[in-house]
Parts: structure tokens; sequence; C-alpha cells
């Protein structure tokens, strides 16, 4: 059996029971820089654009970036980790920072770096 993954993983590949993974902030870097690239791109710019119904400036691009690094986040549970070994218990990445959505939540003091990352 292969050693267990250290740390959040956003990818897993076996191959010949050697076994890599992505690390969950690498993976977000490269969905970030993705992202990056395909907004600085006019027809990608014209269509977040009109979404936002005005012209989105630097800033609103950086922080669209942010949440592009930031949207496999819920993969950093421990029940999510615990997906490396056979026969654990399915558990996803989506409902588990969902709550982070909510109003209420976002006053939290636990949560009050992420929502200054977002907003500033």
């Amino acid at each position: 059996m292969s050693s267990p993954i250290p740390r959040a993983w956003a990818k897993l590949a076996d191959e010949l029971a050697h076994r890599s993974a992505l690390p969950l902030t690498d993976h977000g870097g490269d969905v970030a820089a993705v992202f990056a690239q395909l907004v600085a791109q006019g027809h990608w710019q014209r269509l977040l654009n009109r979404a936002a119904e005005r012209e989105l400036g630097a800033h609103d691009v950086a922080r669209l970036c942010v949440l592009a690094y930031l949207h496999d986040l819920g993969k950093a549970n421990r029940g999510f980790w615990l997906r490396q070994f056979p026969g654990a218990r399915l558990v996803g990445h989506t409902r588990e920072t969902a709550p982070l959505l909510r109003t209420d939540l976002r006053q939290r003091p636990e949560v009050a770096p992420l929502v200054a990352m977002l907003r500033d």
C-alpha cells in the first residue's frame, strides 16, 4: 500500500501501486492562473462585463482570481482527505464550504480573514 498523502490534495493518480497527488494549493494556483489568462482575452472580458452589467476593473478581476483559487477549498477537510484510502466513506467538498456564503456566517471572527481577502 502507498504512503498516505500528508496534506490536502486536489487530484490523485494511482499507477502501479505508486500514488501521486496534486496538492490543493497547486491546483488552486493553476486554476487561478488559467482564469486570469482567459479573462485577459477580449471575448471572456466582454462576457464577464455583460454578466456584471458593467466594465470590470483590475481589482474586480483580482477578486475573481481569488475565487478561482479557492474554488475547491472544501477539499481541505478530513473526510475528503480520507478518500485516498480504500473503503473510505464518500465525502464531498461543495456542501462543506457552502455555508461560508451565508450572510450571517460572514460576521463570524473565524471567517473574517477569508472575507477580508475577497473584499480587498
